[in-house]
């Protein structure tokens, strides 16, 4: 009976994490007013793989190991002895809370497939200083130039790892792509070639793949410990994965270059 309303209170918590998700992907794509805008312009959402294979794999293989991290905890609480005891008093109170964390943890990442195709327009806008993107600015200096590929998207590289996209552009009138490719001469210097060092391009996906293993790896270890220290495990191992595993992308895909984003009031 405990092992069910356990399981429950996990899935519960996880469809309030999903519902969480939701709503800060709308509020993070959401138009905002920035001051001294030269152009501004709205996205439909696309598949990742859509954009660039080699980020789609960083972030698809990122996700899946968070998504075998929930699956473990949930094998974990169903297989794992809760003994009753004097102990489970103590430690019951304790296991809840890492239940009801771990459930909403994975909630906020387990939809991302279909939350980042239904939840609404990408809004970006370009300034002097750069590009402007879920009120953050990313300054010109965070990439090396761009491109244009055959389906005609911009495809803005990084010059931290200069063979990685930092942003796939595909504004919805010509027009607007017009204006978008002038600002880019102006401040970007160069229009670059699309880069042909296959693995120098692989580098990303390649490092999110050895980055996500041991975390994966670990959990599935601690299926050999007690209910409440496995639960625990886990929900280090899925914050840690979340966190870091975005601040790696920040680091070497964009330099940690962020900067924050000025609003008309």
């Amino acid at each position: 009976m405990i092992k069910t309303f356990l399981i429950i209170i996990f899935l519960v918590l996880t469809v309030i994490g999903s519902i969480s998700r939701i709503k800060d992907t709308r509020k993070l794509r959401a138009y905002r007013n920035y001051k001294n805008t030269l152009v501004t312009w709205a996205e439909n959402p696309r598949f990742e793989f859509h954009d660039d294979i080699h980020m789609g794999i960083s972030i698809y293989s990122h996700w899946a190991s968070t998504v075998l991290i929930g699956i473990v905890t949930i094998i974990t609480i169903v297989i794992n002895p809760f003994n009753i005891s004097w102990l489970s008093v103590l430690s019951t109170p304790i296991l809840f809370f890492f239940i009801m964390n771990t459930g909403f943890l994975w909630g906020a990442n387990l939809l991302h497939p279909i939350i980042n195709l239904s939840s609404g327009e990408r809004h970006y806008a370009l300034t002097a200083e750069g590009i402007l993107f879920g009120n953050n600015l990313f300054p010109w200096n965070t990439f090396s130039g761009f491109s244009i590929n055959e389906r005609k998207e911009i495809i803005i590289w990084s010059s931290s790892m200069p063979e990685t996209v930092c942003f796939t552009l595909k504004p919805q009138t010509y027009e607007k792509m017009l204006e978008i490719i002038e600002i880019l001469q102006r401040n970007l210097s160069k229009f670059a070639p699309p880069p042909q060092n296959i693995l120098k391009r692989c580098a990303i996906s390649t490092l999110m793949i050895f980055f996500s293993l041991p975390f994966v790896a670990l959990s599935i270890l601690s299926l050999l410990f007690p209910l409440v220290i496995a639960v625990i495990i886990n929900n280090f191992l899925l914050y840690l994965l979340m966190k870091f595993g975005a601040k790696l992308l920040l680091r070497y895909v964009y330099g940690n270059n962020l900067q924050p984003a000025f609003i008309e009031e």
